[in-house]
């Protein structure tokens, strides 16, 4: 099977898409639609209280789609993230969200990935053998970000990229995270998010802060959160080259002026 470059490719070929070339900023590149038509169903999974976004077609091409577990922000919903979340199904993720106001604790996050893997294992469903089990992440805003960091306790997760999140249980963090503020934010303001994820974090670490941003940002398509959030996922879950541009050596996003940037490595 093949994983997502070579497939994204073919898809868009066939739809007759266009093709990205390298030269576009790779913010721009990942901020605009995938190739991947989509689907939704906002109450499925356990107790169908969860919302799922994902590829029409999962497994078309042979792809393995890798999952995203996302987290809502306090009394909100995955319905006030539907372009955001739908938009990560066109990048060929499958995403799936607790439709719980309160996710801190990280748990309905990895209920929801729990369910995923079943799916996958299951002759009935339209994610039969379309997922790839070895990729998963997490991310989520305000709450759902102190979500991400805790669901990013457990060792199935690849990788996280909290948003403006209350700070969690860091020190138990696996994999690398991107994590994002806004200079606007006065819920969560950056001092706490740098402070209180960035600094302790045990793992590879990007505090992206983005100038101007505020705290409901996130909310809709997810505005300037959009394109980096998704090169993160593309290059640290399908491996996309070109994404990770944007997050190591000269770093595209390091010399973005509408970011502030650290990077550490333990």
């Amino acid at each position: 099977m093949t994983r997502f470059a070579p497939a994204l490719l073919v898809v868009a070929l066939v739809l007759g898409l266009p093709v990205a070339s390298a030269a576009e900023p790779i913010e721009d590149l990942f901020a605009a639609r995938g190739s991947f038509p989509t689907f939704s169903d906002l109450a499925t999974g356990p107790g169908n209280d969860f919302s799922l976004f994902r590829p029409a077609d999962p497994g078309a091409e042979g792809v393995l789609h890798p999952v995203i577990t996302w987290g809502n922000g306090t009394l909100a919903i995955p319905l006030f993230y539907f372009d955001l979340l739908d938009h990560l199904a066109s990048h060929g993720f499958v995403v799936i969200a607790s439709n719980s106001p309160f996710v801190g604790s990280g748990d309905a996050m990895l209920e929801g990935v729990d369910w995923i893997l079943e799916q996958n294992e299951d002759p009935t469903s339209a994610l039969f053998g379309a997922i790839d089990v070895d990729r998963i992440g997490a991310t989520g805003h305000s709450q759902g970000g102190e979500g991400t960091i805790n669901a990013a306790n457990d060792a199935r997760l690849r990788c996280s990229a909290p948003i403006q999140p209350v700070p969690g249980n860091v020190e138990g963090v696996k994999g690398p995270m991107l994590i994002l503020s806004g200079t606007a934010d006065v819920i969560v303001p950056p001092e706490v998010v740098g402070g209180g994820v960035f600094v302790p974090s045990p793992v590879k670490a990007i505090l992206a802060i983005l100038e101007g941003g505020t705290h409901f940002d996130p909310l809709g398509d997810g505005d300037g959160y959009r394109g980096y959030v998704t090169a993160w996922f593309a290059y640290c879950l399908f491996d996309d080259e070109l994404a990770g541009e944007a997050f190591r050596g000269s770093c595209e996003i390091c010399d973005n002026a509408d970011w502030n940037v650290w990077r550490k490595s333990p």
